[in-house]
């Protein structure tokens, strides 16, 4: 009677530890990984650690606010009298006073009425600036300063750009004179620009 105790003991003492070495998902050889959720979690910390991560850039993105990744600043912007429209600083001028591209802003600046921007017109430190010159008598008689990040102009009408020097500081600088013998960008001078270039007759965007 001792003996079978004895037996039965030995039987239960061998499951147990067969029952605590057991390892789902993994074949038994030395050198394989198996295919179970313990080979995940030797190769790369596991199923959770990898989801953790992976949510981190999708979460940000689906919740930043719309014009988050838009470059332009509506309250700058506005306060230069432009709005923004797919991340530029767009200012439309029908005056003839001075004209500033807010700090760190791509601008599009159109000097669309007669006479306008005859006066400074500063983007020091912008990105960039496009300076469009819809209007005769427009862009002229006055600065540009494009030290910030350099400027294209467009001299699209009779007597733009006429008498203007473009400050551009080892940045590129071009004008496209687009008027066709309509008296567009006379003594208009670009100084000290890494990048000039006069184009006339201009090739101006419709």
């Amino acid at each position: 009677m001792r003996i079978a105790v004895r037996g039965v003991g030995l039987v239960v003492a061998v499951a147990i530890a067969a029952a605590c070495s057991f390892r789902p998902g993994a074949t038994g050889l030395p050198g394989e990984a198996g295919t179970g959720s313990d080979a995940v979690i030797a190769g790369d910390g596991g199923h959770d650690a990898t989801a953790a991560h992976d949510a981190k850039p999708i979460d940000a993105h689906v919740d930043a606010p719309a014009d988050a990744l838009d470059t332009c600043k509506p309250t700058a912007c506005g306060s230069a009298g432009g709005v923004c429209l797919g991340g530029t600083c767009v200012i439309v001028v029908t005056g003839q006073n001075k004209v500033t591209c807010p700090t760190g802003e791509t601008c599009a600046i159109q000097c669309a009425a007669m006479n306008a921007c005859q006066h400074e017109i500063d983007c020091s430190n912008a990105t960039s600036c496009t300076i469009d010159c819809i209007a005769s008598n427009t862009c002229m008689n006055g600065g540009i300063d494009c030290t910030g990040g350099g400027c294209t102009l467009y001299c699209r009408a009779t007597s733009t750009c006429d008498n203007i020097d473009v400050a551009c500081d080892n940045k590129t600088c071009v004008a496209e004179c687009c008027s066709n013998g309509g008296g567009d960008c006379m003594n208009l001078n670009i100084q000290n620009a890494a990048v000039s270039m006069t184009v006339n007759p201009g090739t101006c965007p419709p």
